[in-house]
């Protein structure tokens, strides 16, 4: 897959152009060290993904607090939905002060709290920093790769950010350009990961709302791997009665026993399903 990655430099773009170019995808910077956000990041991610484009982000890596950088990159992309990965950009030569070892924990440090909050994080970074100045075997992420070259020259690379003056219809100017070699949308969205909801891990065949009279049973079939938990929301509306499983399948008998008007949920893993009214 094509794609682009901006910042606030490539000024207004025509993401609509963009698209027709033929680019699929777009990496957009969020964040940069502590206190700074990119002051395109919300129009261009706003265009981007009305445009229908892939859209990831990233947060530029400056020297401090990994705790507090992951947290503000964090708070600006939660918002939105991201069916790329979301990137840590390591290339600012203070970061050498650090030298090899203290360098590349941080590195991992920023991307495992990505990680435990729910993110596809990936490091962006280029041929001399992976060789001279961070210990890659230890990073356990997916690497996007800057080498401006007419091959990569570098094993296990994810996404290619092969030149720095691209040009796209739809931008000004030079823009970085970049070929991804995963399907991540396939990978992010089944996962619920980067925003997107959890999978429910559970099938329900009924999703809407049902009308029972007092005493008369409605059956009820939940698809589970493990035997789901099946709850009523509000309490002495209806009775659930587990009949059997078979294989994934659980059957269960929702029997009426409140008063006509009363309402109650039904839940499976604590997840709203449908309203079971009496009539």
């Amino acid at each position: 897959m094509k794609g682009i990655d901006v910042s606030h430099w490539q000024g207004d773009i025509n993401w609509q152009k963009v698209k027709s170019s033929g680019i699929d995808f777009a990496i957009i910077k969020a964040t940069e060290g502590v206190g700074y956000v990119d002051p395109c990041f919300k129009s261009y991610t706003q265009g981007a993904a009305d445009t229908g484009l892939h859209i990831g982000a990233y947060h530029f890596l400056r020297l401090g607090d990994a705790k507090q950088q992951a947290k503000e990159f964090i708070n600006a992309i939660k918002p939105y939905k991201w069916d790329y990965p979301v990137a840590v950009d390591v290339e600012h030569n203070e970061l050498l002060k650090m030298g090899r070892a203290g360098l590349t924990d941080f590195v991992i440090e920023f991307l495992d709290i990505l990680k435990s909050a729910g993110y596809y994080p990936m490091i962006y970074t280029g041929y001399n920093w992976c060789i001279n100045h961070l210990y890659m075997s230890k990073i356990k992420y997916n690497l996007w790769f800057a080498r401006y070259n007419d091959h990569k020259g570098y094993g296990n690379v994810s996404i290619w950010q092969y030149s720095s003056t691209g040009r796209v219809q739809g931008i000004n100017g030079n823009v970085d350009l970049d070929i991804s070699y995963c399907d991540y949308p396939y990978i992010i969205k089944p996962k619920g990961l980067n925003g997107y909801p959890k999978p429910q891990g559970f099938t329900c065949d009924t999703t809407t709302d049902i009308s029972l009279t007092r005493g008369q049973a409605y059956q009820l079939k939940v698809t589970s791997n493990t035997t789901p938990k099946v709850t009523a929301g509000t309490p002495n509306v209806v009775t659930l009665l587990p009949r059997y499983s078979t294989g994934n399948n659980h059957f269960y008998y929702l029997v009426g026993v409140g008063n006509p008007k009363d309402g109650a949920g039904i839940f499976v893993n604590g997840q709203k399903q449908f309203v079971a009214h009496i009539k």
